[in-house]
């Protein structure tokens, strides 16, 4: 899927959802998209992911919401000092470490630090915890370190791909 096929089918897919034909994605100076109408901004908060060949949108009116998705792959492994912190990693090892439960820590990471966006949070101030025995779909707490909030993060997965996402009232 090219970058044009994957804007088309966000806003293919955000058209279906919210029931409106003429409407713009614009971006806030921290890349956070919204969504505009004849110049007005909405008040839609939207997030958007992508991934070879798949897109994921989350859309809400009432509260700030967050999604990513991920195409499984080795690359996590070989990163994973970048984005865990050591009680982390401490936590991974107890379990049966894998590619999959890295990957679910990277795409909790990412939905966070996109609905923190305008928060310069970064990888090593947030804490993934109390994911236990991965299972299709589950939920797990995230904890960004500078505000203290804890974030509730939702995860699909599925043979190929993990999903996440969160909201915040």
């Amino acid at each position: 899927m090219t970058r044009q096929q994957e804007t088309a089918a966000v806003y293919m897919l955000l058209r279906e959802m919210i029931g409106i034909q003429d409407f713009v994605i614009e971006h806030e100076s921290s890349g956070k998209p919204f969504i505009s109408i004849c110049g007005k901004t909405t008040n839609y908060k939207i997030s958007i992911s992508h991934t070879k060949g798949y897109v994921s949108v989350i859309v809400s009116t009432t509260q700030k919401v967050s999604v990513d998705i991920e195409n499984q792959s080795d690359r996590v492994q070989r990163i994973a000092s970048r984005f865990l912190r050591e009680d982390e990693m401490e936590d991974i090892n107890k379990s049966t470490p894998s590619s999959t439960l890295l990957l679910l820590y990277w795409c909790a990471k990412e939905t966070v630090y996109k609905l923190y966006s305008d928060a310069s949070l970064t990888f090593q101030r947030m804490k993934a915890s109390n994911i236990g025995t991965l299972r299709n779909e589950g939920e797990f707490a995230c904890k960004n370190l500078i505000n203290d909030a804890t974030v509730r993060i939702n995860y699909i997965l599925d043979n190929h791909l993990v999903l996440t996402y969160c909201k915040k009232e």
